[in-house]
């Protein structure tokens, strides 16, 4: 599972998963972006603050940037 949530707001992330489908997306979809990510509640919580980050981090990453020409 890429991402699992527990009754105490406790995540748990597949890195390798994530980063995986990236280079997938990379390979399909060169020159497109990604926008980001939404969370549906109005519940924000520090685990899911985390979450964020850490795409906010993946997607600023060089190596993640769409091929432009």
């Amino acid at each position: 599972m890429p991402l699992t949530v527990n009754s105490e707001s406790d995540i748990t992330l597949d890195k390798d998963f994530n980063t995986k489908m990236l280079k997938f997306y990379r390979k399909v979809n060169q020159k497109e972006g990604l926008v980001g990510l939404y969370y549906t509640t109005t519940n924000i919580s520090k685990s899911v603050n985390t979450l964020f980050a850490y795409y906010l981090d993946l997607l600023k990453d060089k190596k993640n940037k769409p091929v432009i020409n």
